[in-house]
Order: structure tokens, then sequence, then C-alpha cells
């Protein structure tokens, strides 16, 4: 069964339109490898040390793996202070 993605939309509407696209694309990647093969590895080690984020021109987006539920959420957004 494939990896489903839930995105907080609500959170998204600040975020540049372009910004938004790359997060999807990101997200859909990190989907993809969790749906491959098992790695000798657990889904979690995917994340190196923390909270999983993804940085793209000047946003940041946390999300998490839950495993059980096959999905990939994306539930925060922010802009980083320059």
């Amino acid at each position: 069964m494939a990896f489903a993605i839930e995105i907080y939309e609500g959170l998204m509407a600040a975020v540049p339109p372009v910004v938004r696209a790359s997060m999807r694309v990101r997200v859909r990647e990190i989907a993809k490898r969790l749906e491959g093969p098992p790695p000798r590895s657990h889904p979690s080690d995917l994340v190196h040390g923390g909270t999983p984020l993804l940085e793209i021109e000047g946003w940041r987006f946390l999300y998490r793996i839950d495993v059980q539920r096959k999905t990939v959420v994306v539930q925060q957004a922010f802009a980083l202070e320059t």
C-alpha cells in the first residue's frame, strides 16, 4: 500500500505558490521512498535526529511519518527569519 500525503492546508496560505509546489514534490519523494522495498532500517531513520523537516527557499516545513496509517503528514510551515 502506498504512503498517502496529508497537508494541513490552512498553514499553507502564506507560503508562496512556487515554494508550496516544491514542498509537495519533496514530500512525494519522501512518500515514494517509504513505499519501496523495506529498508534495513526503520522509516523513522529517515529523520536524522529530531523532528523531520524540509527547508525550501526560506521556509521550513515540519512533517511526521505515521507508519500505522501509511501517511506523511505536513503539519507546520513557517518562514525562516533572515
